[in-house]
This record gives C-alpha cells, sequence and structure tokens, in this order.
C-alpha cells in the first residue's frame, strides 16, 4: 500500500497535490483524501483542509456539469441505456433520502426546500462510501434544487463528514494506511454491487414488460 501511495504522490509531484486530486475523485472523496494525506505523514488540520477544498471544488463542477454530461452520453449509442439506468439509480436514492426526512418531519410544519436540504446534508455527512460529495451533490441535482439551498447543505455535510474522519484518522493513525486499504476494498465492492444491481434491475425490468405484453387467455380466445 505504501507503494502505491508513494507512487501517486510521486506521479503527481508532491502529497499536497496528491491529497487535493485524490479528494476529487468519486467514492474515495474527502475520506479517501484524509486517510491519504495522514499515511503520507501530513498534519491533521493540513489533511482536513486539503481534502475538504478538494472534495468541494468538484461539487461545483459537478452541479454545473453533471446533467449536461449525463444528455452528452445518452447520444452515445452504447451507452445510452446504461446511463439511463444510473439517473433511474440515483433518482431512487433521492427518493429515498426525501421521504426518510418527510417520516421525521411528519409532526412539524416543514417546507420541501428544508426537508430536501436535510436529505442531502445527513446524506453527505455521514462518512461512508457512497454517501459523499459526488452522490449527494447528483441527490441535489436530481431534486432540483437550487444551488444556493444545495451547495451550503453539501459543503456542511462535507465539513461534519470531514471532521468525523480526521478524528478517526487521529485516534488510529498509525493504522491509516490499513484503514485506507480497507477503504478501497469497500469501494471496489459497492462498485461492483452497484453495477450487479443496475444490470438486474434491467433484467427484471424487461422480464416484467414481457409478461405484460403476453396476450391473455381471453385475447387468444377472442382472435380465434
Amino acid at each position: 500500500m505504501d507503494a502505491i501511495m508513494n507512487a501517486i504522490s510521486n506521479a503527481l509531484g508532491n502529497s499536497h497535490l496528491a491529497t487535493f486530486i485524490i479528494s476529487m475523485l468519486p467514492m474515495l472523496e474527502l475520506k479517501g483524501g484524509i486517510l491519504f494525506a495522514k499515511a503520507q505523514g501530513l498534519g491533521s488540520i493540513e489533511s482536513f483542509i486539503l481534502a475538504f477544498l478538494g472534495s468541494s471544488f468538484v461539487a461545483f463542477l459537478l452541479y454545473l456539469l453533471l446533467i449536461p454530461v449525463f444528455k452528452l452520453l445518452k447520444k452515445i449509442k452504447f451507452l445510452e441505456k446504461f446511463v439511463g439506468r444510473v439517473e433511474d439509480y440515483i433518482n431512487e436514492k433521492a427518493q429515498n433520502a426525501v421521504k426518510k426526512q418527510e417520516a421525521k418531519q411528519k409532526k412539524r410544519k416543514t417546507s420541501k426546500v428544508k426537508i430536501e436540504w436535510l436529505a442531502v446534508f445527513i446524506f453527505v455527512a455521514i462518512p461512508l462510501p457512497l454517501t459523499g460529495v459526488w452522490m449527494g451533490t447528483a441527490i441535489a441535482v436530481f431534486l432540483n434544487m437550487k444551488v444556493k439551498h444545495g451547495a451550503p447543505a453539501i459543503i456542511l455535510g462535507n465539513l461534519v463528514a470531514g471532521t468525523i474522519t480526521t478524528i478517526i484518522g487521529t485516534i488510529f493513525a498509525d493504522q491509516a494506511d490499513y484503514i485506507l486499504l480497507g477503504l478501497f476494498g469497500v469501494v471496489v465492492i459497492l462498485t461492483i454491487a452497484v453495477i450487479l444491481k443496475l444490470v438486474i434491475n434491467k433484467k427484471h425490468k424487461k422480464k416484467k414488460t414481457e409478461v405484460l405484453e403476453e396476450p391473455t387467455l381471453e385475447e387468444n380466445t377472442v382472435k380465434e
């Protein structure tokens, strides 16, 4: 693992730049950036600031480019169906996050904007794989949240997630490289799981469509 991290640092020039870049990558994001920096010997505050800036910067890029990029990819024939399933997956995540907050705010007269804000904030704030800035921003975009509402929820959630990760990284500083390796493993497993889910959902929908399109006994009798 040390060899891989040193190779990344050497390729990018230094540990500071490497931390910033790694924090921009999907799934690794702020959590991976902080653990990487700690494993490279950077201080807790320094690690947090670099990872926070990198992961927060990519959120604004996603807000501007996500929908246009999806539209562009859907014009490529062999990617069209896969991108459509990714959109369905993000929509499902967005609706589930909102439903959870709606259930919690049921007794209060909470506006839709606040419910969506809380849903995105909490989703990003939990420092787990697939719950970071990338998916949080995608959820905000698919909920049609304005930047003035979505961006603060994402940034504050990222701040909380970074604080929690920094505390964990400081307490277990000697095991930072092992934690990072574990994070890589979890990311790979979850990535495979998401892809399999998208493929299975496609087959299930196709089978359901075929069943619905099959003529009933009455229709066959009429035809005869």
